[in-house]
């Protein structure tokens, strides 16, 4: 398994998993199929440039095939750089159960713990993913709210988990 940042070559491999994730999971992600699907090559392109403060990881097999990924944002606003988050956690069905989602928490807390001036990493997960939710309490995230209502798929409610993981400065 190689987990590596994904530049804008590997766009069309990720552009695919994007779009699974948004069609098998609608309720789990705030963007939707129909918004992403007519995203034009020069945006998928940017999404991918990764800088040390932004960026997605991608989870390939043997074979080459992108199988999970996830996304990395720092704060861009001078009061928020010192937060963090996570989005986009996707791992294809037929990948599961291989840890292939710890490797990416892993992977993304690693890069978090070297940026020096971040101390929050944040992330919103739909209250009734249990693995997800799971996952991220293995890895120390913390809840700190609950939003009520925050996406409605099909005319469908969905509450979300504030979960956050606070760096230890000792």
């Amino acid at each position: 398994m190689l987990f590596r940042k994904l530049t804008p070559e590997d766009w069309l491999l990720y552009k695919k998993v994007r779009l699974k994730s948004l069609d098998e999971a609608p309720q789990a992600f705030e963007s939707s199929l129909l918004e992403e699907s007519h995203f034009e090559e020069s945006v998928w392109r940017e999404r991918l440039e990764s800088r040390e403060s932004s960026f997605c990881l991608g989870a390939f097999i043997e074979t080459g095939e992108l199988v999970a990924i996830a996304g990395f944002t720092q704060g861009h606003k001078l009061k928020t750089q010192h937060k963090s988050y996570l989005w986009g956690v996707y791992v294809l069905p037929n990948a599961r159960g291989f840890g292939i989602a710890s490797g990416l928490m892993k992977t993304i807390i690693k890069e978090f713990d070297a940026l020096k001036a971040v101390s929050s990493l944040q992330l919103t997960v739909t209250a009734n993913n249990t693995q997800a939710v799971a996952l991220y309490n293995k890895f120390g995230f913390k809840e700190y709210g609950l939003e009520k209502d925050a996406i409605r798929v099909a005319g469908v409610s969905y509450d979300e988990i504030l979960m956050h993981l606070i760096k230890s400065f000792n």
